[in-house]
């Protein structure tokens, strides 16, 4: 790049491709593109002036200066905001994990928990001072514990698949029995009649030990040198001192209940009597003397309150009984009080609808409910089920199914179009039951094992006739191979013997005529494949071809042996997680089960975990007609096994889906039926559980923290900027004062820059003709029309010049080192940039 004078003294043309001309001194440069035009604020301080005999390039390239000047309207600067830290939850208590479908409490995953203090806070181990005596309290949170019931529990299961929103299928909820959850205070020794307890964080007063089945609660009241006149009041209940009869030492006393007069009694020393529907408020005169200078009267007042009695209603929170062995006494002291639950869950008739519900009903648990302890003393929690990493199988249009297989490759299979190598018997070469006979074709898929059976791959059949003796192409991923009983490597073994039958399903059936070909191929996946031909007339050609894996046992060919018969176990492949996806032509779910052969072929997607029951998933397709497309109403049921931990064989089917709707199985496998066309299996790598805490969450928020970024410091100036571009012929005298100008174009085609030029501050269109053809300006006139207004002229011997030209300011980001300090700069047709 050359160096050039000022305009007023350029001199020859220049060669170069860019040319550039320095002001010495000037107070600014093109560098300074765009901020010189914007004010503080931001706001543009320049108006762009097309010339009235300007070309559309003109225009094109005013619009892309325009567009430069705007970013500059928007600035930023470093910013600093304060962002709320994230909360967490804590659980003071116990946390647990059920299996969907089991009991919290559940042999072999929590077997009948019981807290104490040392596991929740808010329980009490403590000793207590009861009229000089010591006295140990301990209390206890009893779940699935059995307090009085030998099946209540604290259950996971699936909500009814007819259900919506709250009762919308898929949600896993926790559900009540009777007597599932329990609360347990014991006393040690026990607490004497009269004395105080303590129980749910109050102190309650044993007015009487009843029996062993009953206590009575309340509170005793003494009152002291009372006169005529004087009024106590215990709980509703009001004593009014009537009289003396100061001859007998008698007192007389009036009681009223809630301001109405019950009745009255005359008592002396030692006596009491009973008041209330219930006899439930005692007035005993505890002293009564009249001397010649002193009256010394005294009553005691008992209430009580309420009873504990087994098998009736906690008085303070009907949701509770009292434990049918609930109340442990030691004569007249009370050893210990358990109470339980009777509420229980329950599905209402009607989508979230309680009035189905009765009073001991409530609505199950869904994730973040809680069921709270007698008088709320403590929670259990529905937390929510555990993640795990899934594999998912997708069921969509033409009955694709798409997972990842054994290997982790993603794999996309027509369902109906997955064969075994035999059926579901050996195969008979006199009646050809080959592959073939079960209608496979080229593009159809085997499933092919590996040599311990345990995951089998899907390989497709790429070419074949399907007649049982022609050659066959296998390919799996990057693997294909053509097998054809003319290679070197294929052999064939005479089996020998008396009959025309071969079995590979257990001892060896022989015969004269009875021939085995076969060709075994390592794919390179960890599995190899065998194709085998059986031929009964030697080597006249084979009636019956079949397709194995690794489990192929060429020995026992040879010695006129057997193979596995694992034909069911072919018409399936696995997925990476062990999942396995087959056809099933059995009837299953809604399906008719009175009438098996009308039913069609049923994909079938079933989870085995290694140490329990299988967990199993189907999605049952109606696969008749046209494979094109998978409607909602095809989709006949989904049935799985809920409660896998048992063993049992017993499937539980949740009817017919909806668009939208989902379902877990025990396992924690996910049903998702998104739409009309598809259905989405999620398969967890290991088996998820509900999680539930029993105490008390609580959320702390998370620390706050100070984030700094790039940040827009005049928001306000969007979409409020003036027009900004103009007509020279629209340019007044007040703008050419007032106004930092843009020209667009040069002294032909843009009158301002025909007047500067004319002044002798830039190019005049001789100077154009003779000198500068095919040439581009970017130019910076300061004090053009008057002091401190700049110009800026964008220019070029042609329209497509000046569109250059605009294109080169309008990234000046990407010339900022060529514009530095200088106020010119030209360029050469031909080596524009970009070009």
């Amino acid at each position: 790049m050359k160096v050039q004078q000022t305009i007023k003294k350029v001199g020859a043309v220049a060669a170069s491709t860019l040319m550039v001309g320095m002001t010495m001194g000037a107070a600014q440069s093109l560098s300074d593109f765009p901020g010189m035009f914007t004010d503080d604020d931001g706001t543009p301080t320049a108006e762009i002036v097309v010339g009235s005999e300007g070309q559309v390039a003109d225009v094109v390239g005013a619009v892309n200066v325009a567009a430069a000047l705007g970013q500059e309207t928007i600035q930023t600067e470093e910013m600093t905001e304060t962002v709320e830290g994230a909360s967490t939850t804590s659980v003071d208590g116990n946390e647990y994990e059920a299996v969907i479908g089991s009991d919290l409490g559940s042999a072999g995953e929590n077997p009948g928990e019981t807290l104490d203090a040392s596991d929740y806070s808010g329980l009490m181990r403590d000793t207590v001072t009861v009229d000089g005596d010591e006295h140990q309290v301990v209390e206890r949170i009893g779940v699935d514990s059995g307090a009085s019931t030998s099946d209540g529990g604290v259950s996971t299961s699936v909500t009814n698949i007819d259900g919506d929103d709250y009762f919308e299928a898929g949600n896993v909820v926790t559900e009540l029995d009777a007597g599932a959850v329990s609360y347990e205070v014991s006393y040690t020794p026990g607490i004497p009649e009269n004395e105080t307890l303590q129980m749910l964080g109050n102190e309650y007063q044993i007015t009487s030990v009843v029996d062993d089945t009953e206590l009575e609660i309340g509170s005793e009241m003494t009152h002291e040198n009372l006169e005529v006149g004087d009024t106590v009041s215990q709980g509703p209940f009001t004593v009014e001192v009537a009289g003396f009869d100061s001859e007998n030492s008698r007192v007389r006393v009036t009681v009223s209940e809630d301001g109405e007069r019950l009745d009255s009694a005359t008592l002396e020393d030692g006596e009491s009597a009973t008041f209330g529907d219930e006899d439930e408020f005692t007035v005993r005169a505890d002293s009564v003397f009249f001397g010649d200078t002193t009256t010394d009267v005294i009553l005691d007042t008992v209430y009580t309150e309420s009873s504990l009695e087994e098998g009736e209603d906690f008085p303070w929170d009907d949701r509770y009984t009292v434990a049918s062995d609930g109340i442990d006494t030691d004569g007249d002291s009370v050893t210990g009080i358990t109470l339980e639950n009777q509420v229980t869950t329950s599905m209402p008739a009607d989508d979230e609808d309680e009035s189905d519900l009765n009073d001991d009903q409530i609505l199950p648990l869904h994730t973040g409910d809680s069921f709270t302890g007698p008088l709320d003393y403590f929670s259990v929690i529905h937390q929510g089920m555990t993640e795990e990493a899934t594999n998912d199988f997708e069921f969509g249009e033409a009955h694709e199914v798409t997972f990842d297989d054994a290997n982790a490759f993603e794999t996309t299979l027509p369902a109906d179009e997955l064969v075994g190598h035999a059926g579901t018997t050996p195969p008979n070469v006199e009646s050809g039951d080959d592959l073939s006979s079960q209608g496979a074709s080229e593009d159809w898929y085997v499933g092919v094992p590996d040599e311990d059976a345990d995951n089998y791959y899907p390989v497709q059949i790429t070419s074949w006739d399907s007649n049982a003796d022609s050659d066959i192409t296998l390919e799996y991923q990057n693997w294909d191979y053509t097998f054809s009983t003319d290679n070197s490597d294929a052999e064939w073994s005479d089996l020998g013997g008396a009959t025309t039958s071969y079995t590979h399903a257990s001892a060896a059936e022989s015969g004269s005529n009875v021939t085995v070909a076969y060709e075994e191929v390592s794919t390179g996946y960890g599995f190899s494949v065998t194709v085998e031909w059986v031929s009964n007339d030697g080597n006249a050609g084979a009636e019956a071809l079949n397709v194995y894996g690794s489990d192929y046992d060429t020995s026992q060919v040879q010695d006129g042996g057997s193979q596995p018969a694992d034909s069911d176990a072919h018409a399936q492949v696995t997925s990476e997680f062990g999942a396995n996806v087959h056809i099933s032509e059995s009837s299953v779910g809604q399906f008719d089960s009175a009438s098996p052969a009308d039913n069609e072929n049923v994909v079938q997607v079933d989870y085995t975990e290694a140490d329990t029951s299988s967990d199993t998933i189907d999605v049952h397709y109606a696969m008749n007609g046209d494979h094109s497309e998978v409607d909602q109403d095809e989709i006949a049921g989904i049935e799985y096994d809920s409660d896998g931990s048992d063993g049992d064989d017993n499937d539980d089917e949740l009817g017919s889906p909806s668009d939208g709707q989902e379902v877990f199985t025990g396992f924690g496998s996910h049903v998702n039926l998104g739409g009309t066309s598809s259905a989405t299996v999620e398969l967890p790598e290991d088996r998820r559980h509900v999680e539930h805490a029993v105490g008390e969450m609580t959320e702390s928020a998370g620390e706050d923290q100070t984030v700094e970024y790039e940040g827009v410091s005049n928001p306000d100036i969007r979409g409020t900027l003036d027009d900004m571009s103009m007509l020279d012929s629209e340019v007044t005298q007040s703008v050419r004062d007032s106004s930092d100008l843009i020209l667009v174009g040069g002294p032909a085609v843009n009158t301002l820059v025909q007047d500067l030029a004319n002044d002798g501050d830039t190019w005049t269109a001789d100077n154009w003709r003779n000198n500068h053809q095919d040439e581009a300006l970017v130019q910076l006139v300061e004090d053009a029309f008057t002091d401190g207004q700049h110009a800026l002229i964008v220019a070029g011997y042609q329209a497509q010049d000046t569109r250059a030209a605009a294109n080169y300011i309008s990234n000046y980001a990407e010339h900022a080192d060529e514009l530095e300090g200088e106020t010119q700069v030209t360029m050469t047709r031909g080596e524009y940039p970009g070009q």
